[in-house]
Parts: structure tokens; sequence; C-alpha cells
């Protein structure tokens, strides 16, 4: 069957110290399990932080980027392996046919496209694949009332949380998971 490939949304920043500390560890976390990390390709921000951690602890990480930015990261350095796509759409399809799961660390607009895609996508049943988040510091606090309010007003359906795993810590996101997987 292969290596479980995990696929990471998160933001091109920092946020703070917390997250980074928490992004780098998961990837650390992924690494240390064998897991396969893919991931949109950035080396700043909690997307550096996740993709360092895996790498440091030898583990797999594949980056997908779109061409506009692979011109502006620096990736050169790093030995992970590298497609480019031409836009960022490609690039969310990449992701979603390669990886058996996903999960969700903090992140702006950006991350935002990424996790609201899986969800469209899981309500309509065209994905079956889990997504974890990384609820940091309440961090989806927000979403996740958003979605209950779709759902009291009979806009969502409550399926879309059983392929939902919540926790705020890396190793026991992951436990919960890969069980899902």
């Amino acid at each position: 069957m292969g290596t479980k490939k995990i696929c990471v949304f998160c933001g091109s920043r920092v946020g703070n110290q917390f997250f980074f500390e928490k992004s780098r560890s998961l990837g650390e976390e992924l690494a240390l399990r064998g897991l396969t990390l893919i991931y949109g390709g950035g080396n700043q921000g909690l997307m550096g932080a996740v993709a360092s951690g895996c790498h440091e602890k030898s583990g797999d990480v594949i980056a997908i980027i779109p061409t506009f930015l692979n011109q502006v990261e620096n990736l050169k350095n790093h030995q992970y392996e590298k497609r480019v796509v031409k836009t960022l759409f490609e690039r969310k399809k990449e992701m979603l046919k390669m990886a058996d799961g996903f999960i969700a660390l903090p992140g702006g607009i950006g991350t935002l496209d990424e996790i609201t895609e899986v969800l469209a996508l899981l309500q309509l049943r065209q994905l079956t694949k889990p997504i974890g988040f990384l609820d940091l510091n309440g961090f989806y606090t927000p979403l996740f009332a958003m979605l209950k309010h779709f759902q009291k007003n009979a806009l969502t359906h409550h399926s879309l949380e059983k392929h939902m795993v919540i926790n705020q810590e890396p190793k026991n996101l992951l436990d919960s998971l890969m069980r899902e997987i």
C-alpha cells in the first residue's frame, strides 16, 4: 500500500512562536511515524517550520508550489521533492489527489480556502479522506462555530463532523487521524 501521505495546510507567516514550535513539532512527528509530508512549498512561516521539522528528522517531504511562488521561494538548499505547477488551483488539486489525509494548522486566507475545499468535497461525498485540525489556542473555534451555525440552519450535513479530527497536540492529532485513514 505504500507510505501514507499527509497534506498539511498552513500559513506562510509565523503568526507567533507557539504556532511555529507546534508546526515544527508536527513535522518532526510525521517523520518519526514514517509519514510523507505534502505541503504548499513555502520555506517561511509555518510552512517552513513543518517542512524543516519533518526534513530534519529524515522524513520525506513533497513541496507542491505554483510557478509564481517558485520564483520567490528559495528551496534550492532543501532536499525536498519539488513539484512545480502553474497555479494555486493546480497546487490544491495535486495536494488533494496525492494525500491520504489532511491537517490544518493556523493560516490565513489561502489556508481557509484549502480547508473549505476539503470540507465541501467531503460534504458532497467526492472525497472521503479525513481532515485534522491542530486547534492551537482555539485558533479554529470561529470556524467550528460557523460550521455549527450552518448545521443549525440546515445548510450542511451533520455527517461532515465524522471526517473531522480536532486536537491541540500534534502526537494526539496524528494518533486520531491515522485511525481514520
